[in-house]
């Protein structure tokens, strides 16, 4: 790609007062322009897909959330165990919520 093509690109996503549609649209219409427009709709698919798998991620850890809040109250409220116990019973609730520990 040359230089002049990648300036073009830059100008387009730096101008911060257009809309996010409206910037996609003139880095399709650029991708057009510079014979490259599969690679960029197959970016947009990737990105859409990367975002549906967030959400679903997302949607996911709050549907677990409550549960592992009444789990968390419940180990540090017990005060018949011992501080081995409470760090136990802690690093057994943390690798049972490895989704919440990831994200």
């Amino acid at each position: 790609m040359t230089r002049e093509a990648k300036r073009e690109y830059h100008d387009i996503l730096r101008n911060r007062n257009e809309t996010i549609a409206a910037q996609k649209q003139q880095v399709l219409a650029w991708a057009r322009n510079y014979s490259i427009e599969a690679q960029v709709q197959q970016f947009e698919a990737e990105l859409n897909q990367y975002k549906t798998q967030l959400r679903a991620n997302v949607t996911a850890l709050l549907d677990a959330l409550p549960q592992a809040y009444q789990r968390l109250n419940e180990i540090t409220d017990n005060e018949n165990q011992t501080p081995i116990q409470l760090k136990e019973a802690m690093d057994q609730f943390k690798n049972s919520n490895k989704m919440v520990k990831r994200n």
